[in-house]
Protein backbone atom coordinates (compact mmCIF):
# COMPACT_ATOMS: atom_id res chain seq x y z
CA UNK A 1 0.00 0.00 0.00
CA UNK A 2 2.50 2.51 0.72
CA UNK A 3 4.25 1.44 -2.75
CA UNK A 4 0.71 2.36 -4.19
CA UNK A 5 0.60 5.95 -2.46
CA UNK A 6 4.69 6.46 -3.82
CA UNK A 7 3.51 5.86 -7.20
CA UNK A 8 0.66 8.10 -7.56
CA UNK A 9 2.80 10.81 -6.21
CA UNK A 10 4.73 11.42 -9.37
CA UNK A 11 1.79 10.75 -11.28
CA UNK A 12 -0.60 12.97 -9.26
CA UNK A 13 2.10 15.41 -9.77
CA UNK A 14 2.32 15.22 -13.70
CA UNK A 15 -1.44 15.79 -14.10
CA UNK A 16 -1.64 18.79 -12.14
CA UNK A 17 1.71 19.85 -14.06
CA UNK A 18 -0.24 19.48 -17.12
CA UNK A 19 -3.43 21.05 -16.40
CA UNK A 20 -1.37 23.96 -15.33
CA UNK A 21 0.59 24.12 -18.54
CA UNK A 22 -3.00 24.10 -20.69
CA UNK A 23 -4.88 26.28 -18.23
CA UNK A 24 -1.62 29.04 -18.41
CA UNK A 25 -1.78 27.99 -22.49
CA UNK A 26 -5.55 28.71 -22.27
CA UNK A 27 -4.87 31.81 -20.70
CA UNK A 28 -2.33 32.94 -23.51
CA UNK A 29 -3.97 32.51 -26.49
CA UNK A 30 -7.31 34.27 -24.93
CA UNK A 31 -4.50 37.26 -24.69
CA UNK A 32 -2.88 37.04 -27.73
CA UNK A 33 -6.85 36.97 -29.64
CA UNK A 34 -7.44 39.73 -27.63
CA UNK A 35 -4.29 41.92 -28.86
CA UNK A 36 -4.67 40.97 -32.40
CA UNK A 37 -8.90 42.16 -32.11
CA UNK A 38 -7.39 45.60 -30.19
CA UNK A 39 -5.15 45.95 -33.12
CA UNK A 40 -7.28 45.23 -35.49
CA UNK A 41 -9.98 47.63 -34.61
CA UNK A 42 -7.73 50.35 -34.15
CA UNK A 43 -7.59 51.06 -37.70
CA UNK A 44 -11.26 50.01 -38.44
CA UNK A 45 -13.46 53.46 -39.23
CA UNK A 46 -14.62 54.97 -35.81
CA UNK A 47 -17.80 53.76 -34.44
CA UNK A 48 -21.18 55.94 -34.63
CA UNK A 49 -22.02 59.13 -36.93
CA UNK A 50 -19.97 62.08 -37.65
CA UNK A 51 -22.49 65.15 -35.36
CA UNK A 52 -25.15 62.74 -33.85
CA UNK A 53 -26.47 60.92 -36.75
CA UNK A 54 -27.72 57.77 -35.82
CA UNK A 55 -26.57 55.63 -38.57
CA UNK A 56 -24.45 55.52 -41.68
CA UNK A 57 -26.76 56.54 -44.13
CA UNK A 58 -27.85 59.72 -42.33
CA UNK A 59 -23.93 60.66 -41.91
CA UNK A 60 -23.01 60.26 -46.19
CA UNK A 61 -26.51 62.40 -46.23
CA UNK A 62 -25.06 65.03 -43.97
CA UNK A 63 -21.48 64.54 -45.05
CA UNK A 64 -22.68 65.05 -49.04
CA UNK A 65 -24.69 67.86 -47.83
CA UNK A 66 -22.02 69.47 -46.94
CA UNK A 67 -19.33 68.90 -49.61
CA UNK A 68 -22.66 70.75 -51.80
CA UNK A 69 -22.99 73.61 -49.81
CA UNK A 70 -19.47 74.13 -48.92
CA UNK A 71 -19.20 75.56 -52.49
CA UNK A 72 -21.99 75.03 -54.38
CA UNK A 73 -20.58 75.93 -58.01
CA UNK A 74 -19.77 73.12 -60.45
CA UNK A 75 -16.13 71.75 -59.27
CA UNK A 76 -13.19 70.83 -61.89
CA UNK A 77 -13.10 67.24 -62.41
CA UNK A 78 -10.40 66.01 -59.87
CA UNK A 79 -11.22 68.79 -57.43
CA UNK A 80 -11.08 68.00 -53.39
CA UNK A 81 -14.95 69.15 -53.48
CA UNK A 82 -15.63 67.17 -56.48
CA UNK A 83 -13.84 63.90 -55.56
CA UNK A 84 -15.79 64.24 -51.71
CA UNK A 85 -18.81 64.12 -53.51
CA UNK A 86 -18.59 61.73 -55.55
CA UNK A 87 -17.20 59.83 -52.27
CA UNK A 88 -20.15 60.24 -49.90
CA UNK A 89 -22.47 59.93 -53.24
CA UNK A 90 -21.14 56.33 -53.46
CA UNK A 91 -21.27 55.54 -49.84
CA UNK A 92 -24.91 56.53 -49.42
CA UNK A 93 -25.64 54.09 -52.11
CA UNK A 94 -23.85 51.62 -50.53
CA UNK A 95 -25.56 51.36 -47.72
CA UNK A 96 -28.88 51.08 -49.53
CA UNK A 97 -32.11 51.96 -48.12
CA UNK A 98 -34.03 54.91 -48.91
CA UNK A 99 -30.75 56.87 -50.61
CA UNK A 100 -33.88 60.73 -50.66
CA UNK A 101 -34.23 59.69 -46.77
CA UNK A 102 -30.83 59.83 -45.98
CA UNK A 103 -29.94 62.63 -47.79
CA UNK A 104 -33.02 64.83 -46.36
CA UNK A 105 -32.58 63.61 -42.94
CA UNK A 106 -28.38 64.38 -43.23
CA UNK A 107 -29.31 67.21 -44.89
CA UNK A 108 -32.23 68.71 -41.94
CA UNK A 109 -29.66 67.87 -39.36
CA UNK A 110 -27.39 70.13 -41.35
CA UNK A 111 -29.69 73.05 -41.67
CA UNK A 112 -30.02 72.22 -37.48
CA UNK A 113 -26.25 73.05 -36.96
CA UNK A 114 -26.20 75.43 -38.78
CA UNK A 115 -28.68 77.81 -37.23
CA UNK A 116 -27.08 76.55 -34.04
CA UNK A 117 -23.73 77.87 -35.40
CA UNK A 118 -25.47 81.38 -35.11
CA UNK A 119 -24.09 83.47 -38.21
CA UNK A 120 -20.71 81.28 -38.64
CA UNK A 121 -22.01 79.37 -41.80
CA UNK A 122 -18.99 79.23 -43.23
CA UNK A 123 -16.85 78.31 -40.22
CA UNK A 124 -19.27 75.78 -39.60
CA UNK A 125 -18.92 74.42 -42.65
CA UNK A 126 -14.99 74.11 -43.16
CA UNK A 127 -15.00 72.73 -40.13
CA UNK A 128 -17.86 69.69 -40.69
CA UNK A 129 -16.13 69.37 -44.33
CA UNK A 130 -12.83 68.67 -42.47
CA UNK A 131 -14.45 66.02 -40.06
CA UNK A 132 -15.98 64.64 -43.39
CA UNK A 133 -13.11 64.67 -44.85
CA UNK A 134 -11.46 62.37 -42.08
CA UNK A 135 -14.02 59.79 -41.55
CA UNK A 136 -13.70 59.46 -45.33
CA UNK A 137 -10.55 58.82 -45.06
CA UNK A 138 -11.17 56.11 -41.90
CA UNK A 139 -12.87 54.43 -44.67
CA UNK A 140 -10.53 53.90 -46.90
CA UNK A 141 -11.33 56.73 -48.98
CA UNK A 142 -8.44 58.47 -51.09
CA UNK A 143 -8.56 62.01 -52.47
CA UNK A 144 -6.30 62.39 -55.98
CA UNK A 145 -6.44 66.53 -54.85
CA UNK A 146 -3.86 65.39 -51.76
CA UNK A 147 -1.83 63.31 -54.11
CA UNK A 148 1.83 64.93 -54.57
CA UNK A 149 2.67 63.36 -58.09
Amino acid sequence: MGMRKAAQGPARLFGQSVRGILGLGAVLVIVAGLFIKLTVDQFAAPAGGLFGTPDARVEAGYCLSVAQDISPAVQLPGSYIREARGFWQRRLVDQGGDLAGGVAVGRARLARDILRARGRTREWLEFTMSECSYKALSHGAWFQAFDDS
